[in-house]
């Protein structure tokens, strides 16, 4: 996949919202997360006093409030983004919670019937 480089979280919504989806970290698809397509400067980086760093991670928060995407467990358990227009209408947050359920609900989402799907990019 080629995508534009990252540099904040403004240009982040706006490639999810391309998209319709995209892992947080990598999903078996090389180039394929929100942590490929950052850029340098804004990934991961452990501080020399103990402490880190990550700019992805702070911009979760304006992803989903700003970008009006879903982040969650949804990539075989692994996190990442929905579009907001991809028509998710429920998804049970019960990840940090250890019940017997909490797979099945992180799992459950359904999705609105939307006769723009025809537009979203193929792969």
């Amino acid at each position: 996949m080629t995508t534009p480089e990252i540099h904040n979280s403004v240009e982040l919504i706006e490639l999810i919202e391309h998209i319709g989806f995209l892992p947080l970290l990598y999903s078996g698809i090389r180039g394929f997360c929100a942590e490929d397509v950052v850029d340098e400067n804004c990934r991961y980086v452990v501080l020399s006093d103990g402490g880190w760093d990550w700019p992805l991670w702070k911009w979760k928060g304006e992803i989903i409030t700003e970008g009006g995407h879903v982040y969650g467990k949804f990539f075989g358990g692994k996190a990442g983004f929905i579009s907001g227009s991809m028509g998710v209408t429920h998804v049970a947050a019960t990840a940090h919670r250890k019940s017997p359920l909490s797979a099945l609900w992180t799992s459950y989402i359904r999705f609105a019937p939307r006769p723009q799907r025809a537009n979203l990019p193929k792969f």
